[in-house]
C-alpha cells in the first residue's frame, strides 16, 4: 500500500514510469487510470446533495453513501473509458495535451487494453450495483398506491383522452 501515491493521485494527476508503475498496489494503479485528482468535482456535487436533503429534512445517511459512491465509481468509469476511446481512436498521439499533464496508463505503455478494460468493467459495475440499491431502497420505500396515484394523474393527464375514449377504464375525476 502506497499511502504517499494514494495523497498524491488526489491531488494531482501523477506522471510515472514503467518501472514505477510496476510496483504500484492497485488502489494507486485505479487512483492514476481514473484520474482521481478530478472526482473530488463529484463528490462535491453529491455532498452539495447531502446538505440539501439535510436541510428539508430528508437526509439518511446510508442512502447518501451509496450516492456518493456510485456517482463517483460513475464518473471514474467515465474517465476510463475516456481514455480507452481516445486511443484507440488515435487521439492520444504525439503532442495530444492530456498526455503532458499526467499519466494515461493505456497510451503510455502502463497497462493493456484488457486490463484497461477489466478497470472499467469493475468500476462501472460498482456504479451500477450503488444505483441499483438506490432504486431498490427507493420503490421499497414506496407503497403501491404511490405507484397507482402517479400512473393515474399520467393516464389522465395525455392530451386528446377523454373518460368516455378511456379504454383502460381509468377514473379521471
Amino acid at each position: 500500500m502506497n499511502f504517499a501515491m494514494w495523497k498524491k493521485a488526489l491531488n494531482v494527476i501523477p506522471e510515472v514510469s514503467k518501472e514505477e508503475w510496476e510496483k504500484l498496489d492497485v488502489i494507486s494503479r485505479w487512483l492514476i487510470s481514473t484520474r482521481a485528482a478530478v472526482l473530488v468535482m463529484t463528490f462535491i456535487s453529491a455532498a452539495l446533495a447531502g446538505l440539501f436533503a439535510w436541510r428539508d429534512g430528508s437526509f439518511s445517511f446510508i442512502p447518501w453513501i451509496a450516492l456518493v459512491f456510485g456517482l463517483i465509481m460513475a464518473h471514474a468509469s467515465n474517465n476510463i473509458f475516456n481514455d480507452y476511446t481516445d486511443f484507440v481512436r488515435g487521439v492520444d498521439k504525439d503532442n495530444y495535451y492530456r498526455t503532458m499533464y499526467g499519466a494515461q496508463p493505456i497510451a503510455s505503455g502502463l497497462m493493456t487494453k484488457r486490463q484497461h478494460l477489466t478497470y472499467f468493467a469493475v468500476t462501472g459495475f460498482l456504479a451500477l450495483v450503488a444505483g441499483l440499491y438506490l432504486i431498490f431502497i427507493n420503490a421499497m420505500t414506496r407503497s403501491f398506491g404511490s405507484y397507482w396515484l402517479r400512473a393515474h394523474s399520467l393516464c389522465c393527464s395525455i392530451p386528446g383522452r377523454s373518460k368516455a375514449s378511456d379504454s383502460a377504464k381509468l377514473p379521471c375525476s
